[in-house]
C-alpha cells in the first residue's frame, strides 16, 4: 500500500474528519483512507457510468441498518384488503 501526505487542509475539515474518525471507531488516516475508498469509483469502471451509480447505491445500502422483516408489498396488500 502506499503512503500520502495531504497538505493544506482547513482546520474545520480536519476537525470534521477527525469526528467522523471517531464516529467509526478509528483513526483519523484510516478514516480517510475509508472516505477516499467511498467517494472513488470502483476499480475499472468508469466514472459516471450507470455501473459507477449502481456501486454507488449499493454502498450506501450496505452501510444502511438492517431492514425490517416485514415487506412493504405484504404491508400495502393489508391495507388494501382492510375494509374502508
Amino acid at each position: 500500500m502506499g503512503d500520502m501526505t495531504i497538505r493544506g487542509i482547513d482546520d474545520a475539515t480536519l476537525a470534521a474528519l477527525r469526528r467522523e474518525a471517531e464516529r467509526r471507531g478509528m483513526e483519523p488516516a484510516e478514516c480517510a483512507a475509508a472516505l477516499l475508498r467511498e467517494a472513488l469509483p470502483a476499480p475499472g469502471v468508469r466514472a459516471g457510468g450507470v455501473r459507477d451509480r449502481a456501486a454507488v447505491a449499493r454502498r450506501i445500502l450496505a452501510a444502511q441498518p438492517t431492514v425490517s422483516p416485514i415487506s412493504s408489498v405484504d404491508l400495502l396488500r393489508e391495507m388494501r384488503d382492510e375494509d374502508p
